[in-house]
């Protein structure tokens, strides 16, 4: 059954009556880049030493601490460091990627036999491949629980949505930079991998072929 439309009764105001859905989309869409700019941008332009002090302690690189917060929100428990921890493990990432960089061979026909090497013949390879694997596995896990923190607490409202659509880009980037890095051993698993994500890439095709627009 399909909803009546609604209508209006004598009497009753024009601004009870909810726009349309699509409506509020098409607004909301418009509104969004002055929503970030507002929220990377939180003041104008200072026009007294008081405006100017707000601009600098309020600005968007102060949101991991601010110069004013609640004393609770000091609480281990209230981020239970996420964000921190991403961050080393992403130096610890950069470190020994450079480290193995040196011996890797980003070939098909070198790559295995590469990693090979580091693993048995480099001495501490095995060491630092592993702190590398590790240290990747965990900043996923980090990033997808500092999410999760962000969203259940509502950090992602205002005046932060700029925050929370970096934090998302960033979050898409860690899983692309994961899975290009489960392709560089070449092994079974990379091989596999890389023929289920593209596998998976194609995918829309078969609906697009279903309804005739790419047959």
């Amino acid at each position: 059954m399909s909803a009546e439309p609604h209508q209006q009764h004598p009497g009753e105001s024009t601004k009870d009556v909810p726009a349309p859905a699509h409506r509020r989309f098409l607004s909301n869409l418009r509104h969004a880049s002055w929503l970030f700019r507002d929220s990377l941008i939180r003041h104008g332009r200072p026009t007294s030493d008081r405006a100017a002090s707000q601009t600098v302690f309020n600005n968007f690189f102060f949101h991991i601490l601010p110069t004013r917060m609640h004393v609770r929100t000091l609480r281990f428990r209230a981020t239970l460091g996420l964000g921190v921890i991403t961050l080393v493990l992403l130096f610890v990432l950069v470190a020994t990627g450079v480290a193995l960089m040196v011996y890797y061979k980003p070939t098909t026909a070198q790559a295995y036999d590469s990693m090979k090497d580091i693993q048995y013949v480099v001495p501490t390879g095995r060491y630092m491949r592993n702190i590398h694997r590790w240290a990747a596995h965990a900043m996923v896990a980090c990033v997808i629980f500092h999410m999760a923190r962000a969203f259940y607490t509502g950090a992602y409202k205002a005046p932060r949505e700029f925050n929370w659509v970096v934090g998302m880009l960033l979050f898409v980037l860690t899983l692309a930079l994961s899975f290009t890095g489960y392709l560089l051993p070449w092994d079974q698993l990379a091989f596999w991998a890389v023929t289920i994500g593209s596998e998976i890439a194609q995918s829309p095709r078969e609906l697009t072929d279903a309804f005739g627009i790419t047959a």
